[in-house]
């Protein structure tokens, strides 16, 4: 609970916030980072040259972030705020934009990033959810985006280990 600075005593939040943190703005800045999460599975994937699983994977981790936008924005309506729009391409975004500049150092490159990425998404989904939510809606479905990011960030580093180990050192 916050403190009132000049009556040294708590404050109650205002309606829409969580102990002072307004609740459309955290379910915003999720979604957003949901969105650059999904261009950039979107960029490594048409990097794949040879397609097959890793690429159809890649593609089923950027539709679960367009997913999980969607389901963030019915929370952020439902809270009087504004719809962010998962139309359109990277453009105007970054980690799809971050993700091509790796591409040039190869798959395993793109694998860590898109790995540091969804170690990024862990944290705020952690940060998001020690936050007093009074809606139980959203802490399920914080907690079922957590979940599928570790997933995600579990199958990364399977396939960035596998990768490493049949490839011979750059810099030998």
């Amino acid at each position: 609970m916050a403190h009132d600075e000049r009556n040294q005593g708590p404050v109650e939040p205002a309606a829409g916030e969580v102990e002072g943190v307004d609740e459309v703005e955290v379910l915003s800045a999720l979604a957003r980072l949901d969105l650059e999460m999904a261009w950039a599975y979107d960029a490594s994937a048409e990097a794949v040259e040879h397609g097959g699983e890793l690429r159809s994977r890649l593609l089923q981790f950027r539709d679960e972030h367009l997913w999980h936008v969607e389901e963030l924005n019915q929370l952020i309506l439902a809270r009087g705020g504004t719809l962010l729009q998962a139309r359109g391409g990277p453009d105007g975004h970054l980690l799809g934009p971050l993700t091509w500049l790796v591409r040039p150092f190869g798959l395993v490159a793109q694998l860590l990033s898109l790995l540091l990425n969804e170690q990024m998404s862990n944290w705020n989904h952690d940060l998001a959810l020690e936050l007093d939510w009074a809606d139980g809606d959203v802490v399920e479905v914080l907690e079922r985006h957590r979940a599928e990011e570790q997933h995600h960030m579990a199958w990364l580093s399977e396939q960035e280990e596998a990768l490493t180990a049949s490839e011979p050192p750059a810099l030998a």
